[in-house]
């Protein structure tokens, strides 16, 4: 899915058409260091959920939520981020992050583009 070269470096490879932006080099433990920080860039359902959330009672999953996306922003490269690899009934590949409380069972599909977190998908798994 990702291509990592003779010296480490991974890329987004054959992913995509045209090799993309080196994205870091790949750690012993699988982690990709050196990897640039992303802005959030959430789809239309995952806003929503957010928003919803907000408005709610459910503290304790917003803020899970909100600390996996800060992981997602800040660290993209962290093994931690990029659980699971999955792929939408379109094709598109999508990591998936796991978001575990004592009464919730959620994930946050999500995917890096130029300087983005393209976030799809934040609700129940």
């Amino acid at each position: 899915m990702i291509d990592v070269d003779e010296r480490g470096r991974v890329s987004l490879g054959r992913l995509h058409p045209e090799p993309g932006p080196y994205l870091g080099v790949v750690e012993p433990d699988g982690t990709v260091v050196g990897v640039p920080s992303l802005e959030p860039n959430y789809s239309v359902q995952a806003s929503a959920a957010l928003d919803a959330l907000e408005g709610g009672t459910d503290d304790k999953l917003l803020e899970a939520l909100c600390d996996v996306i800060d992981l997602i922003c800040d660290h993209p490269g962290d093994r931690r981020a990029r659980a699971e690899q999955l792929r939408t009934t379109k094709g598109t590949p999508v990591w998936k992050v796991p978001v575990r409380t004592r009464s919730d069972d959620w994930a946050v599909l999500w995917w890096p583009r130029e300087e983005f977190a393209d976030i799809y998908y934040i609700g129940p798994l």
